[in-house]
């Protein structure tokens, strides 16, 4: 039997890592703008500030946290320039909203 001796192929240096200044990773999808979401959120909000949270109820009462979580959470992506995610949320907000009929029981 021969004696063979396993030595590592010498391997090419990695190329430096890239570095970046900013952490922050804007998604933006075509044709949205931050402002455009901005908007959409703020027309939400001005809807569901049309109801008194302590006079909802059951599902309504659900409907109307659901908007307001999807709200919440649009913003922070748009805090986050995830544009992408704040205009899904802003969507969903509004389609929540717009399940609420304002009553005179449930409007101020």
């Amino acid at each position: 039997m021969e004696e063979m001796s396993i030595e590592p192929e010498t391997a090419e240096p990695a190329p430096p890592a890239t570095t970046t200044t900013s952490t922050t990773i804007s998604m933006v999808a075509p044709g949205d703008t931050s402002g455009a979401v901005e908007r959409s959120l703020d027309a939400t909000s001005q809807r569901l500030a049309h109801f008194d949270r302590s006079r909802l109820s059951g599902s309504t009462l659900a409907t109307f946290d659901q908007a307001n979580g999807f709200l919440s959470q649009g913003r922070q992506a748009l805090t986050e320039k995830d544009y992408v995610a704040a205009s899904g949320f802003a969507q969903k907000a509004s389609a929540f909203a717009a399940q609420l009929q304002p009553t005179s029981s449930a409007s101020r």
